[in-house]
């Protein structure tokens, strides 16, 4: 998780910010299949990660089950 130490803000092909939503406001791609979704907190200087996911095709999936924008637990 070194890019999310060193400048969790900043834009590349694999970490980019995420157009509005209710779940996280970034996003980074492992290995091309696995997706962090978090926030950062520049005040403060802490990165919060909210989702941990693969992602098959257009689907997400946490934990065996499909991902979508409006979770419960979150």
């Amino acid at each position: 998780m070194k890019r999310l130490e060193q400048d969790p803000t900043v834009e590349t092909r694999n970490m980019k910010t995420l157009r509005e939503n209710p779940i996280a406001q970034r996003e980074l791609r492992l290995h091309g299949k696995y997706r962090i979704l978090f926030n950062v907190d520049l005040e403060r200087r802490t990165v919060t990660i909210l989702v941990v996911a693969i992602k098959r095709h257009n689907v997400m999936y946490v934990r065996g089950e499909r991902f979508t924008a409006v979770q419960d637990e979150l």
